[in-house]
């Protein structure tokens, strides 16, 4: 296991193939097929069957030819450590030898908790936060040079509104605070959360035939039916938010938030799927369970995996939809990389904000200039300025 320090030292190609622990700061490191020590998860108890405060683990090192150390941590809190006797080297060998078992994999990753999301929309919520939020840029300025972050997920879930709403945050070895990256800082535990939210309301024919929504009534296109849907849902109101949370001897105070994502008509799309395919997840999922726990886990398995096959079909032709509207020379990996190692300059430094110009016919539109007060008093470069269209909303906002 690492610590998000401890990854931070890795090259590049290494720790991208590092895999967060659910519900811990830590990372579990690949190794190589050689290698004969390592980590197994063996269980993770959910803490309301405890009645705890937090999730139980149970964890095995391999730590020699002949011995295992267990770690347990309480759904209290408390830590235990014990060490085995001498043990068959076949048996710790089977044990940590990596898996060949590839149908076995999925049972591990099927939502043990009720509104949970599978690992197939965790994935692309992961990912469309990298993509089109660049997200990674946040967490990457909050530390100092040279550390690089990679955005990665803890828990996501369903929430519980009027409308289609989920909620996730970030693992802590991505950030436990973005404040860093506007040159705040807050004293005690912090976490990062990122709220996506649209309408949600199945489509309802009218007197007239016309398929709308029943809550955005006037939103209709020329045809007459909803304006915004997928898969027969109201679509309207897609956005997303990245707040950072504090918690100060019980005391809440909210740092910095990014609410002002610029999203083209793809990126909506892209989003409402993915929140209508969570909001559908979850509504079929719901007989799976019992008193919030998994009873059928098989069951689950094959609604899973049905429901990952649709999933992926959908953004088939969310991503042909990317691909013939934008311009490659700027949505490429390699120019958008470039792109962000100019953002993180430019956060780290420090004196740069954004505004929006306040009147004439560009009334609105935003841009990114130094403070008067900086330093660096010299203007941005064209270079510089070039990433307003891509990561403007990531900057402290000057107005």
């Amino acid at each position: 296991m690492l610590s998000p320090e401890e990854a931070d030292v890795l090259c590049a190609d290494e720790r991208a193939h590092c895999i967060p622990v659910l519900g811990s700061n830590q990372l579990a490191q690949q190794l190589g097929e050689s290698s004969q020590c390592g980590y197994v998860v063996v269980a993770i108890i959910s803490s309301r069957i405890a009645g705890g405060h937090r999730d139980a683990t149970l964890s095995v090192e391999r730590v020699g030819e002949y011995r295992a150390k267990i770690n347990i941590v309480s759904s209290g809190g408390l830590r235990k450590e014990l060490y085995s006797g001498s043990m068959s080297v076949m048996l710790l060998d089977k044990l940590f030898a990596p898996s060949l078992d590839t149908a076995s994999v999925p049972l591990s990753l099927i939502p043990m908790r009720e509104n949970e999301l599978p690992e197939y929309l965790k994935a692309a919520l992961a990912d469309f936060l990298e993509r089109r939020v660049r997200l990674q840029v946040m967490c990457t300025a909050a530390m100092a040079a040279p550390t690089t972050r990679f955005v990665s997920l803890d828990r996501v879930y369903l929430r519980k509104t009027d409308n289609t709403a989920v909620r996730a945050y970030l693992h802590k070895s991505s950030s436990s605070c973005i404040c860093g990256a506007h040159g705040k800082t807050f004293n005690g535990t912090g976490s990062v959360e990122i709220n996506l939210e649209t309408c949600g309301k199945e489509l309802v024919k009218d007197h007239n035939g016309f398929k709308r929504c029943p809550i955005h009534t006037c939103a209709i296109d020329k045809s007459g039916n909803a304006r915004l849907s997928v898969q027969g849902i109201c679509t309207e109101g897609s956005n997303i938010t990245v707040s950072c949370n504090h918690n100060d001897n019980a005391v809440f105070k909210r740092g910095v938030r990014v609410d002002n994502v610029p999203l083209n008509d793809t990126d909506r799309r892209e989003l409402s799927t993915l929140l209508v395919s969570a909001g559908k997840f979850v509504g079929g999922a719901k007989k799976f369970f019992t008193n919030r726990k998994c009873v059928d886990a098989p069951g689950m398995l094959h609604h899973m995996n049905v429901l990952d096959e649709m999933f992926k079909t959908q953004m088939k032709f969310t991503e042909r939809e990317h691909l013939e509207r934008e311009d490659h020379s700027v949505q490429s990996t390699s120019a958008m990389r470039q792109r962000d190692t100019i953002a993180v300059d430019l956060l780290r430094a420090r004196g740069v904000f954004r505004h929006v110009i306040k009147r004439g016919p560009r009334r609105s539109t935003p841009y990114l200039a130094r403070a008067k007060s900086a330093r660096n008093k010299t203007p941005l470069t064209p270079q510089e300025l070039e990433i307003v269209d891509t990561h403007v909303h990531l900057f402290r906002n000057g107005d």
